[in-house]
């Protein structure tokens, strides 16, 4: 899944519920999970807008996609 697939999760689900006010913990924390996912895929994006090879081989080793 990509990042920007895991920020509009999260951005879905805290419209869908977001006049609920007792959300429930589980949904919650699933929320931040998708966050955390894409904020974690925008900072990879940063290696690549400033051409940084040794960071982006990096990602790619971490993401299981290295060589």
């Amino acid at each position: 899944m990509r990042a920007v697939d895991h920020y509009l999760i999260a951005e879905d689900l805290l419209e869908r519920y977001e006049d609920n006010q007792t959300i429930l913990p589980d949904l919650n924390v699933r929320i931040g999970h998708h966050a955390m996912l894409a904020l974690a895929g925008a900072t990879a994006l940063q290696a690549y807008s400033r051409g940084n090879e040794a960071e982006l081989d990096d990602w790619a080793d971490a993401a299981g996609g290295g060589s």
